[in-house]
C-alpha cells in the first residue's frame, strides 16, 4: 500500500482557523453523490457552530462544478474540505452485487491510511445522513482499546448476517457510521486484513466493504 499511489490527485479548500477543536469526517462517495454530500455536510455545520471541521471526501472523480460547491461551501462556513481523487483499480477486485453499485464503498477499507497523517480519530459516515444535533459525543466515545466503534444492526439483520457470514462472536454491526482510531487500525492492519477478501467467492459475502469489515473484527469493536 504505501508504494501505489491509490490517492492520485487532492484537492484542498482551507479555511478553517482560531482555537475551536478539529474534527476530521470522512466519505466515500461516486460523482454523483456530491450534492447529497453537501447537505449532510452543511446539517453537520449549521448544528456545530461551536466546532471546526474537516471534511476529507474520497471519490471517483469530480468535475469542475462539483470543486467549486465544495469551496463554496468550506469559504462559507470558513471550514476545510480535501477532495481526494482515488485509483479504483487496486479495488477492482472486490465483486459487488449489483451493476448499479459502485466499487467506491471499499475506499473506506482504505482511508485510515490516508487520515492517519493528520488525525488520530476520526468519523466515516455515509453521504445519506443528516445532522440534527451536536458531534461532540463522538469525541467522548471511550473506544476501551478497539479499532472503531459502531451501532449494531437491526436484531434481525444480525441474525441473518452473523449466521451467513460465520461469525463466532453473532454480533453484525452497520458500517454507515464507524469512529475510528486511525493507530490502532494500522497496528491490527485492518487493510490488509480486509484486502485479504479480495477475490473471493462472490457468493461469500453479499454487503460489499460492510460484510468484509465484520467478517475483519468479528464483533471485537465498542458498541
Amino acid at each position: 500500500f504505501e508504494k501505489q499511489k491509490i490517492v492520485q490527485k487532492t484537492y484542498e479548500y482551507k479555511y478553517a482557523s482560531g482555537d475551536k477543536p478539529m474534527m476530521h469526517i470522512a466519505f466515500n462517495i461516486d460523482i454523483n453523490f456530491f450534492m447529497p454530500t453537501g447537505v449532510t455536510i452543511t446539517s453537520i455545520l449549521e448544528n456545530n457552530k461551536d466546532m471546526n471541521f474537516t471534511f476529507h471526501i474520497f471519490t471517483d472523480e469530480a468535475d469542475e462544478k462539483d470543486l467549486q460547491k465544495v469551496k463554496q461551501t468550506a469559504e462559507k462556513y470558513k471550514q476545510n474540505c480535501i477532495v481526494y481523487i482515488m485509483d479504483m483499480e487496486p479495488f477492482s477486485h472486490f465483486h459487488i452485487k449489483h451493476a448499479r453499485f459502485k466499487r467506491v464503498s471499499f475506499f473506506r477499507l482504505y482511508m485510515p491510511k490516508v487520515l492517519k497523517k493528520v488525525t488520530d480519530k476520526f468519523l466515516y459516515i455515509d453521504a445519506d445522513l443528516i445532522c440534527i444535533n451536536s458531534m461532540e459525543a463522538f469525541k467522548k466515545i471511550d473506544l476501551e482499546g478497539k479499532v472503531l466503534a459502531a451501532v449494531s444492526d437491526l436484531p434481525e439483520a444480525v441474525k441473518t448476517r452473523s449466521d451467513f457470514l460465520g461469525l463466532k462472536s453473532g454480533k453484525y454491526f452497520n458500517s454507515g457510521v464507524l469512529w475510528i482510531d486511525t493507530e490502532k487500525w494500522e497496528e491490527n492492519s485492518i487493510t490488509e486484513k480486509a484486502f485479504s477478501y479480495q477475490g473471493r467467492d462472490p457468493k461469500s459475502f453479499t454487503c460489499h466493504d460492510q460484510d468484509v469489515l465484520n467478517l475483519v473484527m468479528d464483533g471485537d469493536i465498542k458498541f
